[in-house]
């Protein structure tokens, strides 16, 4: 435990201010989340986050900045991998896992995972607990995720991703019949400061994010989609495919039909990049049970 007595030049400032300047990051978020959950007292007592610090108040910090922004491993994670490189590996991530931790000390994670297994992993920086994941993937969406395993192959492969070389396809299954395929180009906004819900613009294209959609199979209900995802703007997919008037089997937030029980129908199937890599994975059994 590490304790801070105010001084006077920090009388009269909120606590959750302090304790934001105190950390290497300067997270008015992260600080938040400390006071919130009690990682952070003022004289022994937990207060709120709004709580004026006065001269000679003791702020006490019951976290250890470094394990803070670690990513911590948990070799209870099962996933697997389908290519290791020596510096870098792609992973299939089940449905229902979160790809990485949000919050400090979380575990349950694919990243998590990862980093039982290839310590390195979490050692990289960009993001906050995102270590050197390339992309991610909803908490419902199964499939393949690329995870860098030192800061140049990194840099390396984040420039590979920006250049669009790196190909992205799912498979899906959305309510009704689709004929034909097509692109949905349309602008995703997020008109609501802090929600978790993305909107579609048609008035507005947007050339840097685009889902492209092909029919493999249909049944009386519901089609198989092959996609290749351009960009992977947060939600993509889900919300063309809703806007386009079919969504997602299974989809909580983007689909108004709550009659069906089980997972969300999307699976990252193929990773591609020329000369680098090319992994595929089966149609998942679900996805195969529901068109029959």
């Amino acid at each position: 435990m590490q304790k801070i007595r105010v001084d006077s030049k920090f009388n009269g400032i909120r606590l959750d201010v302090f304790v934001a300047e105190q950390l290497s990051e300067r997270s008015r978020s992260l600080s938040e989340y400390l006071i919130e959950n009690g990682y952070v007292k003022v004289n022994g007592f937990i207060v709120k986050k709004g709580y004026q610090l006065k001269i000679d108040d003791t702020v006490e910090f019951y976290f250890n900045e470094n394990e803070l922004l670690s990513i911590l491993p948990d070799d209870s994670v099962k996933f697997d991998v389908l290519l290791k490189k020596d510096d870098y590996i792609i992973v299939l991530k089940p449905e229902g896992l979160k790809t990485h931790p949000l919050v400090p000390f979380e575990k349950g994670t694919l990243l998590n995972g990862i980093v039982s297994k290839f310590p390195s992993a979490g050692e990289l920086y960009a993001k906050r607990y995102e270590g050197g994941l390339l992309h991610r993937l909803d908490n419902d969406t199964s499939g393949l995720v690329l995870c860098a395993l030192n800061q140049r192959s990194f840099k390396r492969l984040k420039n590979i991703f920006k250049a669009g070389r790196i190909k992205k396809y799912y498979y899906a299954v959305v309510n009704g019949v689709i004929k034909k395929g097509g692109a949905i180009s349309a602008k995703i906004i997020s008109p609501f400061k802090g929600s978790y819900k993305v909107f579609v613009d048609p008035t507005t294209e947007d050339p840097e994010y685009v889902t492209f959609f092909e029919p493999i199979k249909a049944s009386k209900k519901y089609t198989l989609l092959d996609i290749e995802l351009v960009g992977g703007k947060m939600h993509q997919i889900r919300a063309h495919l809703s806007w386009l008037g079919f969504p997602i089997v299974g989809d909580k937030l983007y689909n108004r039909d709550k009659s069906f029980k089980g997972r969300m129908m999307l699976h990252s199937y193929r990773l591609t990049c020329p000369g680098e890599f090319d992994v595929k994975t089966d149609l998942p059994e679900e996805f195969k049970k529901l068109l029959e």
